[in-house]
C-alpha cells in the first residue's frame, strides 16, 4: 500500500471517529454552531495559524473539522498529522 494511501485511511478514520464521538457524546454547548461538537482541553487547543501569530486556535471539533476561537471551521489537515492524532486520541480518551 502506498503511503499517500495510508494517509487516506488515517484521514478517514479520523473524520469517522470524530463524527461518531460527536453523535453520541458530543455537547450541545457550541459556541458557534448548532450541531454537537466535542471540546479538548486546554492542552490540546492548537494554534491553526501556524506561522501567522493571529491567536487561532482549536476550541471545538465537529465532524467536518476544527473550529477555532473565532468560529472558522479549519480541515483536519490544517494541523501537523501528529497533532491531529493528539488530539483525537485525547477526545476519544475525554469522551468514551
Amino acid at each position: 500500500m502506498k503511503f499517500e494511501d495510508k494517509y487516506n485511511t488515517l484521514i478517514n478514520d479520523i473524520q469517522v471517529t470524530v463524527e461518531v464521538l460527536a453523535d453520541h457524546k458530543g455537547e450541545d454547548t457550541s459556541r458557534h454552531y448548532s450541531e454537537k461538537v466535542l471540546k479538548p482541553d486546554d492542552d490540546f487547543m492548537f494554534n491553526l495559524d501556524v506561522g501567522h501569530p493571529s491567536g487561532s486556535y482549536v476550541t471545538e471539533v465537529k465532524k467536518d473539522g476544527l473550529v477555532s476561537n473565532y468560529g472558522h471551521v479549519y480541515s483536519f489537515d490544517q494541523l501537523e498529522l501528529e497533532k491531529v492524532c493528539q488530539l483525537v486520541d485525547h477526545l476519544k480518551e475525554k469522551y468514551k
